[in-house]
């Protein structure tokens, strides 16, 4: 469905690092590619939770119930509904620096007019943000307070990222190699090993000094920075264990109390750029790991010299066209076989997202799942891998016969990260239960609702019912819809141990 701000978007008057980065292109060519169903947690600051600019972009945890004064997912924090302080012990992670607000900016933003008249927006501008504030108002961090309040955070990860589907950690920070070793160094192995991608920043003080830590550390990937000349500033540190370039100085970016800036150099700010393409990567295949989003990365990169080596620098368009190459799909699904030097001066247009039998559904209808709406990959459904063969209509969607009560299709071997959309109407505004039928793979299965890009339901678990594998209906209560039209997307969260998430059948919200 072509929105209001898709068509802006499209007509952005782009900065430079935009331009050199290639996020114009791939907000142009990828519209869909924006970082959804992607959690990344920054440890920083914090951010400014009531910035304009920023709104929609922090994560709720959907195993606490705010407010009861109870620690209801047993990890240790109370009320930890939008990540956690660490320096003041509390659960409202407000940014009192502005670090983390610069940081959660460049990689989620909202569009917003850059301070030089020209428009900026987030890499990842659909990704959600785990805020866990470590760094106090005055910004000390090269001290053992600091480094222990990270290994803190670290530790809140390592008990809880595969939970919460945390797949990405921006480390915009810096600690001495002897504070990083007392304190945070095993965290970042663990989480290494869980599959979490830890990206830190390189260090600005020298050409000729080592990488700081964490990014020094072989469990962790580090990001360094070009300037607006697309050239590598002698203050960067860097050698052979520096991975990736992104921009560095002069950068627009937000500031805390509603407000805006542009940066000096430091190479605290590649980090968050590159931590938002990897975002996008993910996005495209939720399967893959930390080294092959870094591999993709880096192989999609310009590569940038400083006169003895080389490293790559981070081009978006280019990277989002190579993760869905090495997923198996075609990162230009309509290519014209007969090129014409003269192209046609009024082009096929481009599909837009259609209810699939021309009308909304009601919303408490039983509403199939093979019934998902006509626009095709990336606009009404989000399909990994290559096209299935297909029973009752012609899509990339996996369809079977379900083997359940009443018969009909369903919508089978579905893997994380895929979702299905429905355009629907809300009778009256009010509460409603929502009734889903589903079967899993195995343990560990999970999906949520959203209604026009919004979470409704919070991560819903899908009960594997034994060696039986059951089709089981799954109910969520008091669910807020208001009147009119909607687009209701089933979106997949994690999947068993034989990397699916079962079947689906039939959804719909039944009023009260």
């Amino acid at each position: 469905m072509e929105t209001l701000e898709a068509r802006c978007l499209l007509s952005m008057n782009w900065g430079l690092y935009p331009k050199l980065i290639g996020q114009d292109k791939a907000v142009t060519d990828f519209p869909n590619i924006t970082g959804k169903g992607v959690n990344v947690a920054i440890i920083d600051s914090g951010f400014d939770l009531n910035h304009p600019k920023l709104q929609g972009v922090l994560w709720t945890n959907p195993d606490e119930i705010p407010g009861d004064g109870i620690d209801n997912d047993h990890d240790g924090q109370i009320d930890n509904v939008h990540g956690w302080d660490y320096v003041s012990g509390d659960n409202v992670p407000e940014d009192e620096n502005s670090h983390g607000t610069q940081m959660a900016g460049i990689i989620a933003a909202k569009p917003f007019k850059g301070l030089d008249g020209f428009d900026y927006q987030g890499i990842a501008p659909d990704a959600k943000i785990v805020p866990l504030k470590t760094i106090d108002p005055y910004g000390h961090i090269y001290n053992l307070t600091f480094a222990q309040r990270v290994q803190r955070s670290m530790h809140w990860l390592e008990n809880n990222a595969k939970r919460l589907n945390i797949s990405i950690v921006n480390l915009s920070i810096g600690v001495s190699q002897a504070d990083f070793e007392a304190t945070f160094a095993p965290d970042v192995a663990k989480l290494n090993k869980q599959g979490v991608l830890l990206i830190a920043s390189a260090g600005h003080y020298g050409h000729d000094k080592p990488l700081e830590y964490p990014a020094a550390d072989p469990n962790v990937y580090s990001a360094g920075m070009v300037n607006e000349q697309d050239k590598i500033p002698d203050e960067q540190q860097r050698g052979p264990q520096l991975d990736l370039l992104g921009p560095g100085n002069h950068i627009q970016v937000l500031y805390k109390n509603g407000g805006y800036m542009v940066s000096e150099e430091a190479s605290s700010y590649p980090t968050p750029f590159i931590v938002g393409a990897a975002a996008l990567v993910k996005q495209v295949n939720p399967d893959f790991t930390p080294a092959q989003i870094i591999d993709i990365l880096k192989d999609s990169g310009k590569q940038i010299s400083d006169g003895e080596r080389s490293y790559p620098r981070i081009d978006i368009d280019a990277a989002i066209r190579l993760a869905i190459k090495r997923s198996g799909g075609n990162p230009d699904p309509d290519p014209d076989p007969n090129p014409n030097p003269n192209p046609n001066p009024n082009p096929k247009p481009k599909p837009k997202q259609r209810p699939f039998k021309g009308t909304p559904f009601s919303v408490t209808s039983t509403i199939q799942a093979e019934d998902f709406d006509n626009g095709g990959e990336g606009i009404a459904f989000h399909n990994v891998g290559k096209r299935k063969r297909t029973v009752y209509r012609r899509t990339a969607v996996e369809l079977l016969a379900a083997a359940d009560d009443g018969g009909g299709y369903a919508v089978g071997t579905i893997r994380r990260g895929e979702w299905l959309e429905y355009t629907v109407n809300v009778g009256a505004s009010g509460l409603y239960t929502f009734q889903g039928r589903f079967q899993a793979a195995g343990k560990g299965a999970a999906f949520h609702v959203e209604v026009d890009g919004s979470d409704v339901t919070g991560r819903l678990g899908i009960p594997s019912g034994g060696k039986s594998a059951q089709w089981k209906t799954i109910s969520k209560r008091n669910v807020s819809l208001s009147s009119g039209k909607h687009v209701v997307r089933i979106f997949f969260d994690s999947a068993t141990s034989k990397k699916t998430a079962g079947n689906f059948n039939w959804f719909k919200f039944v009023r009260g």
